[in-house]
Formats: C-alpha cells, sequence, structure tokens
C-alpha cells in the first residue's frame, strides 16, 4: 500500500513548450499518464541514488511483474563513504550459497574466485562502483514452500558485503565507517 502524499510544487519545473508537448505526446503514444510516468522517473533516479543518503550496505529487491514467482532482482548498494573510501575500486565478495536459494550476478557483476583452502572454486560477486547487480531465484522447490525465507537472503548478501567491506578497511587501515 502506497503512503498518502500531499500534492507539492517541488516537482514543477520550467522547460520548453516544445519539450513539455513532445513530453505528453510520449506518454499518450506509450499509455503513461504524465504524473505517473514523472513519479516513475524519480522513482527510478531516488533507487539509484540511494546510497548517497544512507550509511549503511543496503540491498533493494525487485520482482518485476515478467518474472516468475521466487524470482528477483537485486541491487546492493555501498554508503556513499564506503564508496568513497575505496575510490570506486571494485570489490569482490563471497555470493551467499543458501539451501534452495541461489544468487546469480549479471554480466559485469561477478569475478571468477577459488576458496583459500583450494576445496571449491565459483564466482564472487564485484561491486562496480559501489553497486551490484543480480537475480535471487528459488531452487528446486516452490516459492511458497521454501525453508529459506528471501528475508535471510537479502541478510546474507548485506552480511557478505558489509563483512568484505570492514575487512578491507581495516586491512587498508581506514576508520571503520560505522
Amino acid at each position: 500500500m502506497e503512503a498518502y502524499m500531499e500534492k507539492t510544487e517541488i516537482l514543477k519545473a520550467r522547460v520548453s513548450e516544445s519539450l513539455q508537448r513532445d513530453f505528453l505526446e510520449i506518454c499518450v503514444a506509450t499509455g503513461k499518464k504524465p504524473a505517473a510516468q514523472l513519479r516513475a522517473l524519480i522513482d527510478d533516479f531516488v533507487a539509484e541514488r540511494r546510497n548517497l543518503l544512507e550509511d549503511d550496505v543496503k540491498v533493494h529487491l525487485d520482482q518485476p511483474d515478467t518474472y516468475m514467482h521466487g524470482a528477483y532482482r537485486a541491487r546492493v548498494t555501498l554508503p556513499a563513504a564506503d564508496n568513497a573510501a575505496f575510490k570506486g575500486v571494485p570489490i569482490a565478495f563471497p555470493l551467499p550459497k543458501l539451501p534452495n536459494r541461489r544468487v546469480h550476478a549479471d554480466d559485469g557483476f561477478f569475478v571468477a574466485a577459488s576458496n583459500w583452502d583450494g576445496t571449491g572454486s565459483g564466482f564472487d560477486g564485484v561491486l562496480v562502483d559501489g553497486v551490484w547487480q543480480g537475480h535471487i531465484y528459488t531452487n528446486g522447490i516452490d516459492e511458497d514452500a521454501n525453508p529459506t525465507p528471501i528475508a535471510d537472503v537479502v541478510a546474507a548478501l548485506k552480511a557478505a558485503v558489509t563483512e568484505r567491506v570492514t575487512f578491507l578497511r581495516r586491512a587498508s587501515g581506514l576508520p571503520l565507517a560505522h
């Protein structure tokens, strides 16, 4: 349920008449209401930059209409202070391995990895400019019967990134951010 939103003038912007006309025509052509399209643009803008406001690793899940039940888009963001401390250097972290769940990184957000003890290999996630993107799936069991709640996967992703960033801060002699 969406929280009550009071109308505001904050989104009033000065644009040329031709740009406004183009916007309205495109909305009509795509079947979108202008106000809904503006809200969607603002939602996307804020979601992509929310880490600038927060001081903790964040995991954002989305389940687009086109996705099967039990499949999620995932986005992990570092707080701005951590990303700035590492100057945008890619940060690898272990992808969680949980029963009946699969965490899969998007192209460009994984790196080949092997266990230090030589017991296995696979892929780690990698934060690129403070962001990781991928998918979470139920694996071999219906989502409604999955014994590993999606909240546990979110917590495991957050913990893996937080642990790696904390380790790198300590190893680099940087102060802990939190």
